[in-house]
């Protein structure tokens, strides 16, 4: 989140770099001012310092998103448009709508959807409690990005996840190549146990291959603290 609040520098995107492996990618938020602005930002200064930031990530650059405004909704979409029309094609981008008229009809999904797909933008998924039409399903790309908001690791987290894992090697299958799946709990201490858990699963089912956190050594009396590096 933190380049959702202000575009980092040079110097502090290669202090980024060096402190985590080579094979770790790095998911840029688009910057408030940008994405929070009436218009998106189209003919400001914004958009272009954001990009030059991006490229100083390198080969470290994983999937950017841009979480759009609650009050952004479905008759916005011509505005996407012309914003996704200028993005360039070398960062690989998700879009989180919010807005409930994003789901209320399929055939405005069929649209928005068809808008992504042809931009090889993904829909970002978040699976929270509360808000199910923004489970919706919808992979636009050969990526997606998944927000799971869990519950403290009760119990229905791990059947969540375990569900998750099963649609995960369907769109595998379907040919989805990347995924970027970022665990979220009230205390956000408890995430990399939730994204061990996941990788664990994936590598058990054979179906998804990736290197997960590791445990760095006692944390307290109660356990160990756990690195995503």
């Amino acid at each position: 989140n933190t380049t959702h609040y202000r575009i980092p520098t040079p110097e502090q995107v290669a202090k980024w770099c060096a402190a985590v492996p080579d094979d770790f990618r790095f998911c840029p938020k688009v910057p408030q001012r940008i994405s929070h602005e009436r218009n998106l930002g189209l003919g400001g200064d914004q958009l272009p310092l954001f990009w030059e930031a991006l490229r100083h990530f390198g080969e470290q650059l994983g999937c950017c998103f841009v979480q759009l405004p609650p009050y952004f909704g479905a008759d916005h979409l011509p505005l996407l448009c012309k914003w996704l029309d200028i993005w360039p094609t070398d960062f690989p981008l998700a879009v989180e709508l919010r807005h409930e008229s994003w789901f209320t009809d399929q055939a405005v999904v069929a649209r928005w959807a068809e808008v992504l797909r042809k931009s090889g933008v993904a829909a970002v998924i978040t699976d929270v409690a509360g808000r199910r039409d923004v489970l919706h399903q919808v992979v636009t790309a050969p990526r997606t990005m998944i927000r799971f908001v869990g519950n403290g690791l009760h119990a229905t987290d791990y059947e969540r996840a375990d569900d998750w894992l099963g649609k995960l090697t369907e769109w595998q299958e379907r040919g989805l190549q990347q995924v970027y799946f970022f665990p979220h709990q009230p205390d956000n201490e408890l995430a990399p146990e939730m994204a061990l858990y996941l990788v664990n699963a994936w590598h058990a089912a054979k179906s998804v291959h990736i290197r997960g956190p590791h445990k760095l050594g006692p944390k307290s009396a109660g356990g160990e603290q756990i690195t995503l590096f």
